[in-house]
């Protein structure tokens, strides 16, 4: 239904293939669909669904543990890089000191 004045009027909706019924909401600029008994909406100018409430905790949920694996990813490099400049650190002064005169022995 939808006001219209002082009055509701019934919409009428479409079938559309895999949908049971769909029915354009000015109000919210989107298509709201029934479809395996669930109202989805449906935003024509992205050409997808608007997530429901589980589906927007899950992608929350799937950011944060990508999130979290990037981190743990650069702690690593960054460790990782650490131990290679300590590395070349080591093989220069070893280089540096083979390098040196030595002094005969007596």
């Amino acid at each position: 239904y939808a006001l219209s004045g002082a009055k509701y009027r019934r919409l009428r909706g479409r079938k559309r293939a895999g949908v049971k019924v769909a029915v354009w909401s000015r109000v919210l600029d989107l298509e709201l669909r029934f479809e395996a008994d669930r109202l989805r909406l449906w935003d024509p100018a992205a050409k997808e669904y608007l997530l429901t409430l589980e589906e927007e905790k899950a992608a929350r949920q799937q950011a944060e543990s990508e999130r979290e694996e990037e981190k743990a990813a650069r702690q690593q490099a960054e460790i990782r890089a650490e131990a290679a400049e300590q590395r070349v650190a080591e093989l220069e002064a070893a280089l540096k000191a083979a390098r040196q005169p030595r002094e005969p022995p007596d």
